[in-house]
């Protein structure tokens, strides 16, 4: 697969994301080992919450810009408008690896609606419902 660095617009130390394992037009699968020092650790070295939900958004972003770059495009900028349904189980710790999941359930207009899941060790830790919006090229 390509460089995540050519896929989203995060530039380190914000990227989740390390490798783009599956994409199509209407799924994505990423993998990501949570770093010592990053911006979304807990004070006892766990990643939290939100790092959680950047990691959904990141992983769907991977998937776009994959698809962007397969077809020859530029990739759209794209703007989490909305979280549903979110529901966090349990947080992965420092060198810990997580693999993600996006699936692409509708397109309206400039909006995509996706569910993603985290996981670890095929233990679920997180899922969401995320639309996001599209900035018109």
């Amino acid at each position: 697969m390509t460089a995540i660095e050519n896929l989203i617009p995060q530039r380190a130390p914000m990227i989740m994301i390390d490798d783009l394992v599956v994409a199509s037009a209407d799924k994505a699968v990423t993998k990501y080992r949570v770093k010592k020092n990053n911006v979304f650790l807990t004070d006892n070295g766990y990643f939290n919450e939100s790092g959680l939900v950047e990691n959904i958004a990141q992983t769907a972003a991977a998937q776009a810009g994959y698809m962007a770059h397969v077809n020859g495009i530029s990739p759209a900028v794209g703007f989490i408008a909305a979280i549903n349904a979110l529901e966090v189980y349990d947080l992965p710790c420092v060198n810990s690896t997580v693999e993600t999941t996006v699936t692409v359930t509708n397109r309206v207009f400039d909006v995509v609606i996706i569910e993603g899941t985290v996981e670890q060790n095929e233990k679920l830790l997180c899922r969401c419902k995320m639309k996001i919006f599209i900035k018109p090229g």
